[in-house]
């Protein structure tokens, strides 16, 4: 343990800092400010300068936390440690493996806020409504069942489901059987392909016959 000296303003006080595998020896020499002389030398335990190098990330994932707290006036203590445990991890997915996996990919990354967005969409998704299936007059072992299917809009894009729910192969991706809507993954300008498949999933129509198998190919490659 190791104790140092904290200045901020007009005010002197000590912090004291614990870690397992460093303590005070190497003693450096660091710079600090002090209101009456502006800056002076000051020695550094090993321990206090291993903490000013990786605070950063500590200070950046507390301050965005509290920035982006999920609101909980639940009364039991448990659930708000929840709710905290489950921003705290979102935060630290966002900062530590997100940031890093978009500039290795050279791709444009989302703000910590479309971020938990994404991530709420994609684990509501992987629990399909509840609501019991109206009975069917379709023989046993058919496709035929009932699923919510976005209506195509004129002049607005198609639903496009995100990549993580669209190659997450522990969801089920069933076919079933509704109206004949244009095939998401062959289908382009002069060449319309319609297909009364749907996967119950991603919501999309794919080709699903004896000659074309679109239905595989969406959820195993990107189009």
């Amino acid at each position: 343990m190791a104790s140092w000296p904290s200045c901020s303003g007009r005010t002197r006080g000590l912090s004291l800092c614990c870690q397992q595998n460093m303590g005070v020896e190497t003693i450096s020499s660091v710079s600090r400010y002090y209101s009456h002389t502006k800056k002076e030398d000051v020695s550094c335990p090993a321990v206090i300068k291993s903490y000013n190098a990786n605070m950063g990330d500590i200070d950046n994932s507390d301050m965005l936390v509290h920035l982006n707290r999920t609101p909980m006036k639940a009364k039991r203590w448990y659930m708000r440690m929840l709710a905290y445990v489950i921003d705290l991890s979102i935060t630290n997915a966002w900062i530590q493996v997100y940031r890093r996996d978009c500039i290795a990919l050279a791709e444009t990354e989302l703000t910590l806020k479309n971020f938990r967005i994404q991530v709420f969409r994609s684990a509501s998704g992987q629990r399909p409504g509840t609501s019991c299936p109206r009975r069917s007059s379709a023989a046993p072992g058919s496709l035929n069942t009932t699923v919510d299917v976005p209506m195509p809009v004129r002049g607005h894009r198609s639903h496009v489901p995100e990549n993580s729910v669209r190659f997450d192969l522990t969801l089920f991706h069933a076919p079933v059987y509704t109206t004949r809507q244009t095939c998401r993954l062959c289908s382009r300008k002069g060449h319309i392909l319609r297909s009364n498949v749907l996967c119950r999933v991603c919501k999309v129509n794919l080709c699903l016959n004896a000659e074309i198998n679109c239905f595989i190919k969406y959820h195993e490659i990107v189009a």
